[in-house]
């Protein structure tokens, strides 16, 4: 009868030389610096939106101030005319409720 072979079991040499008891502990601080490191990440995900989105803004007020005024220098354009196309590019965008002023109220050819 041929004799069954034995094998021995293979174990892995722990990371670091720490025992299977310290591993177990250090998953709890890998845990709460993936938690701190995660909302870092996702604030400055979230703050970099949030730059953009103001940036969006002030451009679109800067082009709406331009073709605002675009209509007003065609000879016969008045100044509820340069508001309109204000607004109009504006709520394109969500703004409501804006405060366009132009200046001179009466728009001749000088």
């Amino acid at each position: 009868m041929r004799e069954q072979p034995t094998y021995q079991r293979y174990e892995r040499p722990s990371s670091r030389g720490l025992s299977q008891g310290s591993r177990n502990h250090r998953a709890g601080a890998v845990m709460v610096e993936m938690a701190i490191t995660s909302s870092l990440l996702f604030m400055f995900f979230f703050a970099a939106l949030e730059f953009s989105r103001v940036a969006m803004i002030r451009h679109t007020v800067e082009n709406a101030l331009y073709e605002g005024a675009r209509k007003g220098i065609v000879p016969g354009a008045t100044p509820s005319e340069m508001q309109s196309t204000a607004r109009s590019i504006l709520l394109k965008v969500g703004i409501t409720g804006a405060t366009i002023d132009v200046s001179p109220a009466v728009i001749d050819n000088s």
